[in-house]
């Protein structure tokens, strides 16, 4: 038998090597995807959270106004017609 259709040992065991390394690094990236899709997400969250507070407080101010301007306002009241 020739050596030239067979793997060596040597050659083997680097392919081994070599597959365990890249199975690694695959994994490696995957779990940075993951962890960056999951700091996005809540870095919008936060983001978003943030945002509804301040429109919240612009919109209790503006009720507030609102309410003022209404317990101040007085109708007029007119005077009851007569009928002669």
């Amino acid at each position: 038998m020739s050596a030239r259709g067979k793997f060596t040992f040597r050659t083997s065991i680097t392919f081994a090597v070599m597959a365990f390394v890249f199975a690694l690094a695959a994994l490696l990236i995957a779990i940075q995807v993951r962890s960056l899709h999951l700091a996005t997400r809540e870095a919008a969250s936060a983001y978003m959270d943030a945002t509804s507070t301040k429109v919240i407080g612009r919109l209790q101010t503006e009720v507030t106004a609102v309410a003022t301007l209404v317990m101040c306002w007085q109708p007029v009241q007119a005077s009851p017609i007569r009928m002669t």
